[in-house]
């Protein structure tokens, strides 16, 4: 599809949260089922960036839990791989916002 490496999907949640859900659905057809395999979901603030999974099989949807006291202002999906990232919908639980010195 002529993308090259590095291709992201990115969520800017408007805050700081406490994250404890990532929700990802993959699109209902099954021509881009080979990109799902090795996505990474990041989820960072002002100070870090957080691993929350790589994506390791194909299926419907990815439930993926965070970690305790991950706190991101951002959350996103990148693919290492030269294709682009196909989503029918991506999705971040948690609580908050909350102020930097709070956290």
């Amino acid at each position: 599809d002529g993308a090259g490496p590095n291709q992201v999907i990115m969520i800017h949640l408007g805050g700081i949260f406490k994250l404890h859900t990532v929700k990802l659905w993959k699109r209902t057809g099954t021509c881009c089922d080979s990109r799902y395999p090795g996505l990474h979901v990041y989820a960072q603030d002002d100070n870090r960036t957080t691993l929350i999974g790589v994506l390791s099989d194909v299926k419907f949807l990815y439930d993926l839990r965070v970690p305790d006291n991950v706190f991101a202002s951002t959350v996103y999906v990148k693919t290492f791989q030269s294709h682009s990232v196909n989503l029918l919908e991506f999705q971040v639980f948690g609580s908050g916002p909350f102020a930097r010195s709070e956290i």
